[in-house]
């Protein structure tokens, strides 16, 4: 299997999803994805960021935040 075909059977979430996952407000989660600590695929438009999350980059934030909490 190539990695064009792994990304496409990838879970992507929303912002929104991701907080409430992780149970933190939506400004938190756009701070990660601004400083990088999540990684972050933006399909919006140059005026307004549409973010989508994949399910193996939130689940490698929870295990960095639960391991440093």
């Amino acid at each position: 299997m190539s990695d064009t075909a792994v990304v496409f059977r990838a879970r992507f979430l929303t912002v929104s999803q991701v907080a409430e996952r992780l149970q933190v407000h939506r400004r938190t989660v756009l701070g990660w994805i601004e400083t990088g600590r999540l990684e972050a695929m933006d399909i919006g438009s140059d005026q307004r960021p549409l973010y989508r999350i994949a399910e193996g980059a939130v689940a490698k934030v929870a295990k960095k935040t639960t391991n440093n909490g």
